[in-house]
Parts: structure tokens; C-alpha cells; sequence
């Protein structure tokens, strides 16, 4: 009972900090570089969506590794490119930026594999 209370907290640490790496992400995606103006007046609802499914994903999928990652990424960057109002281009940009954030995401899950030891 212990150790399934101790796996089940461990779990939602790791489902945490993978959560708050992605925000990272994608917060420094929509509020950085060249897009960055346009971006503060509107945020794209769409894109805090995506965000949200692609946590939801990580957080089902449990152990998670790189090419998991990326497959979770391409899988909800295809479902927006495939909506009304969503230049593919902004869809690729939000993509490739989220793919460059694995390194973060991955220290996120390392910290809490360690946690739970």
C-alpha cells in the first residue's frame, strides 16, 4: 500500500514537472523573438489548447522518452494544421519550437525520477 501511495506521487511529480517544462516551452515560443508582439496582444487560443492536449498525452503515456515526445508533438501539431484559422506555418513554428524544448523536458522528468528513489 506504501509503495503504490509513494509510485502514484512520484507519477504525478514527473506528470508536474513534465507539465511545467512544456509551459515553458511553449510560453517562451509565444513570448519571445520575432513573434513576440504580435503574440502579447493575442494569444492563440488554439495554441494553449494544443498545449493542453499534449499534456494530457505525457501525462497518460507515464515513462516518457524522446521519440515518444516528438510523436506526442506531431500528433497534435497534425490535428490543429487541419483546422479552419490555423496558418500551417504558425503550426510549424509551435512544433519545431516544442521539439527543441525536449532537453528541458527531459531534465524536468530526470529530476523527478530521482525524487522518487
Amino acid at each position: 500500500m506504501a509503495k503504490t501511495l509513494k509510485t502514484a506521487a512520484a507519477m504525478g511529480l514527473g506528470a508536474s514537472l513534465a507539465a511545467a517544462a512544456i509551459g515553458a516551452a511553449l510560453g517562451s515560443y509565444l513570448l519571445t523573438g520575432k513573434r513576440a508582439t504580435k503574440t502579447k496582444k493575442v494569444l492563440k487560443s488554439w495554441m494553449l489548447k494544443a498545449k493542453g492536449e499534449l499534456l494530457e498525452q505525457l501525462e497518460k503515456a507515464g515513462d516518457i522518452g524522446e521519440e515518444m515526445y516528438y510523436q506526442a508533438v506531431d500528433q497534435v501539431a497534425e490535428k490543429y494544421s487541419k483546422m479552419s484559422g490555423v496558418a500551417q506555418s504558425e503550426v510549424d513554428d509551435m512544433t519545431a519550437e516544442l521539439k527543441k524544448q525536449w532537453k528541458i523536458v527531459a531534465k524536468g522528468l530526470n529530476k523527478a525520477k530521482k525524487l522518487t528513489k
